[in-house]
């Protein structure tokens, strides 16, 4: 098993041994978070005091890189739910073999039913104060308001949030709509430049580089 990074960059170094989606799916925007920017965010998280010893839930996991950071920076439990049973399979994989603390895969589409939080393999019992999200969601490109979505569902699990989004002022509108609406309040954490590997044969440029942002959303008690 993998001893706990004791620094960020340990962090990235360790995330790098999470595999890529062997098969990506355009219309799901499977673009892979980099190492440095999965351990920036996780790190922060991290320094705040919202993983070790919670609940870390990763919407739209992929195969696993920001859960399985989450669990060697010492998160109580995990859950890691997508849509793509074969990337699942690979995060089950990964945490496997370097962590020893138990985490669910569960494969649920989550812009058409919430995620069920109390599986077969292990009962867990929570609540909203004990628990973090953190996602890099699809950006809504491909799947137009799957970012938003994701929000949302985020919203009915737990009180803080941590996620990914385009650096555009309408989307920062919306999500800033969303926390009035949920009585969340947005923070912007830090920026970065993106890249999209492209893997289509009509994809022109083989790389991409967008500006996002990661965000904490915080509920407002």
């Amino acid at each position: 098993m993998m001893a706990k990074p004791l620094n960020k960059k340990n962090l990235e170094l360790a995330l790098e041994l999470v595999p890529q989606f062997p098969s990506p799916y355009e219309n799901l925007e499977q673009y892979v978070t980099p190492s440095n920017i999965a351990a920036d965010m996780l790190w922060h998280a991290y320094m705040h005091k919202d993983i070790r010893g919670k609940l870390i839930v990763d919407l739209g996991c992929g195969t696993g890189k920001l859960l399985f950071g989450a669990l060697i920076l010492g998160a109580k439990y995990g859950i890691c739910i997508d849509i793509d049973h074969d990337a699942l399979q690979l995060a089950k994989s990964i945490m496997s073999t370097y962590t020893n603390t138990p985490f669910d895969i569960i494969a649920a589409d989550l812009r058409r039913a919430e995620p069920p939080l109390i599986t077969k393999r292990r009962i867990c019992t929570y609540d909203k104060v004990s628990c973090t999200v953190i996602m890099n969601p699809p950006f809504g490109v491909k799947s137009k308001g799957a970012d938003f979505d994701f929000i949302r569902v985020a919203m009915k699990i737990c009180n803080t949030i941590y996620s990914l989004h385009k650096k555009v002022p309408k989307s920062l509108e919306i999500l800033n709509k969303i926390c009035k609406e949920e009585n969340y309040k947005l923070f912007i954490i830090n920026q970065y430049r993106f890249p999209i590997s492209w893997f289509l044969p009509k994809h022109k440029e083989r790389k991409h580089l967008i500006d996002v942002v990661l965000v904490k959303l915080k509920r407002i008690l």
